[in-house]
C-alpha cells in the first residue's frame, strides 16, 4: 500500500511539472515576475518536494518562526515596522472541522530597538556620495549589510511568539481559501506600488488540489489584495482581543465582496 501511495505521488508531481512546462506561464493567470522593486510576485510550485515532505523552501525565516514544519490549506503572513510580524493559517482536522491558528511577535519593536544598538550601522549622507571614494562607500555598505544580517538573525532567535488556536466553521475556512486563491489568480498590477522603507508586505499561500502550492507576495498591497489584507488583519486583531472570532458571518460577507470585485475586475479586463 505504501509503495502504491509513493507511486501515485510521483505520478501526480510529474504530471504537474509536465503541464507547467507544456503550457508555460499561461497555465497560471496573474503576475509571474517581480517589478523593479519586487512589488508583487506569484509563485506556483509543487506542494511537496518528496513523499511526505512539504515544500517550505519559499517561506522566509520569519514565516517559519511563526508557522514551522509544513503548509496548511490557507496561510496569511503580514509584517510592518509598527506592529511587527503576524499571521494565521487554517487546516482541516476532520470532515467539516477546521482549526485556525493565529500567531504574532509580541516584542518586535523592543527587540529591534535594543539590537540596533548592539549592531549599529554607519550612515551615508548626501554629500558622502560626492566626497567619498567608491571603495569606501562599498566598505560601508558591506559593513551595514553584515550588521543588519546579524541583527535580523539574532532577533529571530529572541522573538517571543504568542499563539491562539480555535475552531472555525467550514464556511469561513472555505471562503478564506476561495478568496485567497481567486485574488491571486485574477490579480493584475496597476503600476508599481510605492517604495517605502516604512511600508508593509503580505504573503498569501494556499494549497490547490493537494499537489500545487500557490504563494502571492506583495509589498504595500493595492486593490483587492489590500482589501483582503485588511480583512485578515482585522480577524487577527479580533482574536487577540477575544481569543476567537465571534462574528464569522461578518467576515464571510466581506470576503464575498472582495471575491466578487476580483472576479468582476477579471471579467472586465477580458472583455
Amino acid at each position: 500500500m505504501k509503495e502504491r501511495n509513493i507511486a501515485a505521488w510521483i505520478c501526480a508531481c510529474f504530471l504537474f511539472l509536465l503541464k507547467s512546462i507544456a503550457m508555460g506561464q499561461g497555465a497560471f493567470p496573474g503576475p509571474k515576475s517581480t517589478g523593479p522593486a519586487e512589488s508583487f510576485k506569484l509563485t506556483v510550485e509543487p506542494a511537496w518536494i518528496a513523499y511526505g515532505k512539504p515544500n517550505t523552501m519559499g517561506k522566509s525565516e520569519m514565516e517559519k518562526k511563526l508557522f514551522p514544519n509544513d503548509n496548511k490549506m490557507v496561510e496569511f503572513f503580514f509584517i510592518d515596522n509598527v506592529l511587527g510580524p503576524r499571521g494565521f493559517r487554517i487546516d482541516s482536522v476532520s470532515t467539516n472541522s477546521y482549526i485556525m491558528e493565529i500567531a504574532w511577535v509580541t516584542d518586535y519593536k523592543m527587540i529591534n530597538k535594543r539590537l540596533s544598538e548592539v549592531f549599529p550601522t554607519q550612515s551615508i549622507g548626501p554629500n558622502d556620495f560626492d566626497n567619498m571614494q567608491e571603495e569606501k562607500l562599498d566598505e560601508i555598505r558591506m559593513f551595514n549589510r553584515k550588521q543588519n544580517n546579524k541583527r535580523i538573525q539574532t532577533a529571530l532567535e529572541q522573538y517571543t511568539i504568542e499563539r491562539i488556536e480555535f475552531q472555525v466553521k467550514s464556511d469561513l475556512a472555505r471562503h478564506l481559501w476561495e478568496t485567497c486563491f481567486f485574488v491571486m489568480k485574477n490579480y493584475k498590477s496597476k503600476g508599481i506600488a510605492p517604495i517605502s522603507f516604512d511600508g508593509c508586505s503580505v504573503t498569501f499561500r494556499c494549497i490547490v488540489e493537494d499537489f500545487s502550492l500557490w504563494t502571492f507576495f506583495a509589498r504595500n498591497p493595492v486593490t483587492h489584495v489590500k482589501n483582503l489584507t485588511t480583512i485578515c488583519n482585522e480577524m487577527i486583531k479580533k482574536v487577540q482581543q477575544k481569543g476567537e472570532i465571534t462574528d464569522e458571518e461578518k467576515y464571510i460577507r466581506q470576503l464575498d465582496d472582495v471575491l466578487r470585485e476580483s472576479t468582476q475586475s477579471q471579467t472586465r479586463m477580458t472583455e
